[in-house]
């Protein structure tokens, strides 16, 4: 380990976050290892993010401003090409770390390339029923796992060496894989490495917003990241995929309200021996349908 560098480069896009930046940057500088940088790329927000930003005064932070043209990924990889840590966590600035953290994942870093845990949901909301964006080991064929099973990496959780990430090129910033471009980009290391490791419990907080919405847009996204891997499926790996992907979109239709399209999506994901949740949640999109 160089000492004359940080050891862990802390990426942050950010863009209108005043009123979260700073408990986004005091949860960094609260961690009970001390060997990192922060990267904070600022989208020329028109709020007082900067002001907050440079009112903490710590030569570990640094302040970028760069146009990403509403492409959060290109802020990302503009954080990547600046970093001179040797590993790089991501976290969006209305998130949290937990002070242990770093600590947490220097246990595992000589042993993997690719690291994530659980985050712990934080909102204003009383009527959350979800307490935790969860992970999940990942097996097998890690590539196809994540192909078929879909993503388990919550973006603020995750850590990946540099170098990995220089030689996946970061974050696919092709517009078609907007909001899906990390798990695009999962799939594209796991493609070069197998060494990821799950840490099974809560590192860090994910703000989850009273305006937070899902949108149809999010179903054509999911497909065009299955149509830009499935290549790397066999015929039954791929239905299996398929299936998955329609359980997914039904769950989005379920939340925008849109019951029967949310039925035909279940629908879709049933075949065979068929998994419980998609006959629990057709049913219970027909009751929401009026005949």
């Amino acid at each position: 380990m160089n000492n004359e560098f940080p050891f862990f480069s802390i990426v942050i896009p950010t863009y209108n976050h005043g009123h979260f930046i700073k408990q986004c940057l005091e949860s960094v500088l609260n961690q009970t290892y001390t060997h990192w940088e922060i990267i904070v790329v600022n989208n020329y927000s028109e709020d007082n993010t900067v002001e907050v930003v440079e009112s903490l005064s710590d030569k570990r932070i640094r302040l970028i401003n760069f146009s990403n043209a509403g492409i959060i990924a290109a802020s990302r990889n503009k954080g990547i090409e600046l970093a001179n840590g040797d590993w790089i966590c991501f976290l969006d600035s209305d998130d949290l770390f937990y002070p242990n953290k770093l600590e947490e994942l220097l246990r595992s870093v000589m042993n993997f390339d690719v690291i994530y845990h659980d985050l712990d949901i934080y909102s204003d909301s009383k009527l959350m029923w979800k307490k935790k964006v969860k992970g999940r080991e990942l097996k097998g064929n890690i590539e196809k796992d994540l192909i078929i099973n879909g993503n388990a990496l919550p973006c603020s959780s995750v850590a990946v060496r540099k170098d990995i990430l220089n030689a996946v090129s970061g974050f696919s910033e092709d517009k078609s894989l907007f909001a899906v471009e990390d798990s695009d980009c999962w799939i594209r290391i796991a493609r070069i490495t197998s060494r990821f490791k799950y840490i099974n419990k809560a590192l860090g907080k994910y703000w989850v917003g009273n305006n937070t919405s899902v949108s149809v847009k999010q179903i054509n996204r999911e497909q065009n990241l299955f149509n830009a891997h499935c290549y790397m499926l066999s015929e039954v790996e791929q239905e299996k995929a398929q299936k998955n992907m329609f359980y997914r979109q039904a769950r989005i239709f379920h939340k925008l309200k849109k019951y029967k399209k949310a039925m035909g999506k279940y629908q879709d994901s049933i075949s065979g021996l068929t998994p419980l949740r998609s006959i629990v949640m057709y049913c219970v999109s027909m009751l929401h349908i009026k005949v």
